[in-house]
């Protein structure tokens, strides 16, 4: 059974998922270990949309955002603007490059 929202969330959306089937399509060549939607481990999927394990024994950790509401798109200002809990959308991506050397993020 899936979690609630994450996982069915991430596969209902198509521009996520287009992601997300490239990265499965990696796994299927042999170039990826696994892909896991939405880690569990709140820490670990904070956020992101998903995470792909490499056979180089490297984590990449994806943040796919298609649209927003601000006028101006996605610009680096708009990705590093704190919400209301103090958090920001690269901040919370780059957080998971810190914890380990050996992990990657995919804006």
């Amino acid at each position: 059974m899936p979690a609630s929202g994450g996982s069915a969330d991430k596969l209902g959306n198509r521009y996520e998922a287009l992601w997300a089937i490239d990265q499965l399509l990696r796994v299927a060549d042999g170039d990826a270990i696994d892909l896991i939607l939405e880690p569990l481990d709140p820490e670990e999927s904070c956020g992101i949309e998903f995470r792909v394990s490499n056979t180089d024994d490297t984590i990449d950790y994806w943040s796919v955002k298609r649209q927003t509401t601000k006028a101006s798109g996605w610009t680096l200002a708009v990705l590093a603007a704190k919400d209301g809990r103090g958090r920001s959308i690269l901040a919370d991506l780059l957080r998971h490059v810190q914890r380990n050397a050996a992990m990657g993020c995919v804006p």
